[in-house]
């Protein structure tokens, strides 16, 4: 958007639109907040940026006309509308529903990071293991740390299984800051190419959870 048009932007997987009316910067985040909240999604206020489930709002300092507010709501009734729907369910690992693999390759490329998959130590092995190596076996190609290989999860027990763990940043392995591995994906880079969020990761909690079912996969 030039520097000289006072306005709004909200940048989206869902959709792309540019408000050249609406409230002062104040009123519109007060105002944007009670919309996101009434959805249930997070919303933080970070340098001039509001970031939500669905991508940024950029808001610009300047005063601006009266009529952003409807049209923010009427704009962003399909993102709404999705994040009423409730939480994604993974159903499968390489079966019917939603996989767990292709609910990983959309998280990567939704966050920009799909492309450090091909340099990291293990690559895709979500894609390329089978089920039975994926659920009982450890993570290929991970020879760091100190007591290698690592089994990839435990069934049953989404919390305490390394894929989770990796994607929190928890544990002595994936500590954030002093693990032996790191968090991962290693080439995350917030904000914008951020890591997983919780809510992203809690599907893959819950699928482990229920005992990694597949449904339909081989």
């Amino acid at each position: 958007m030039p520097a000289d048009v006072a306005g709004i932007t909200f940048f989206s997987p869902i959709t792309r639109i540019e408000l050249r009316a609406g409230f002062p910067p104040v009123r519109f985040s007060l105002q944007a907040e009670n919309i996101f909240a009434n959805a249930g999604l997070e919303l933080r206020l970070r340098e001039g940026l509001m970031k939500n489930a669905f991508g940024w709002l950029r808001f610009l300092p300047r005063w601006v006309g009266a009529a952003a507010a409807i049209g923010l709501v009427a704009a962003l009734t399909p993102a709404l509308a999705q994040a009423q729907a409730g939480p994604t369910v993974i159903n499968s690992f390489n079966g019917s529903g939603v996989t767990l693999r292709t609910y990983i390759n959309g998280i990567l490329k939704q966050n920009k990071l799909a492309d450090g998959v091909a340099s990291a130590p293990h690559l895709n092995f979500w894609d390329t293991l089978n089920y039975r190596e994926f659920t009982t076996g450890t993570v290929p190609g991970v020879d760091a740390g100190p007591n290698p290989p690592y089994r990839i999860l435990v069934v049953g027990d989404g919390a305490n299984s390394n894929l989770v763990l990796a994607l929190q940043g928890k544990g002595p392995l994936f500590d954030k800051d002093n693990g032996a591995i790191g968090r991962m994906p290693a080439n995350a880079s917030p904000p914008d190419m951020p890591f997983f969020t919780d809510g992203q990761i809690q599907p893959i909690i819950d699928w482990i959870n229920k005992r990694c079912p597949n449904p339909g996969g081989t």
